[in-house]
């Protein structure tokens, strides 16, 4: 098996999230494109820094035009590059600020509160997770701690 399918196969059995929002821009205009799961070809492992504990991590993908003009007709543009402009945020937690606006729910600052537990917001009872473009969905060594029990759920 493919690493990538097995951090998705595990990433699915222990994610809170029961749907997803991916943004992606295309020139100036952002978007947002909502899935009950990411498909794999939006998803990658990519190998991780030092810094970052080294070892793999899983990531969404909408990073090439291709692929962002695929999704076209099933996005919403919801603003425009300028409004994930920020001197104190990157543009992954402007989307996610942007979302709350859009949802009439109050900003809360950026937690830290692990997929497993719950999704970035609630919208209708829904757990959501909220990505923008080329975002780390999960750490390896998170999904291998999970599946031995060593992480608390």
């Amino acid at each position: 098996m493919y690493r990538l399918d097995r951090m998705r196969k595990q990433y699915e059995q222990f994610t809170a999230a029961e749907g997803y929002i991916i943004g992606f821009h295309i020139g100036d205009d952002v978007y947002m494109v909502r899935f009950d799961k990411i498909p794999r070809k939006y998803t990658l492992v990519q190998k991780e820094s030092h810094s970052c504990g080294g070892g793999y991590g899983l990531y969404v993908k909408i990073s090439s035009f291709h692929s962002k003009i695929e999704l076209i007709d099933k996005a919403v543009k919801i603003g425009t590059i300028k409004d994930l402009e920020s001197n104190k945020y990157n543009k992954g937690v402007m989307f996610e600020r942007l979302i709350y606006k859009i949802n009439g729910q109050e900003l809360r600052e950026k937690d830290s509160i692990p997929f497993y537990k719950k999704g970035d917001i609630n919208i209708n009872g829904k757990e959501i997770q909220i990505k923008y473009e080329h975002a780390r969905i999960c750490y390896d060594r998170t999904l291998q701690r999970l599946v031995k029990g060593e992480v608390k759920q």
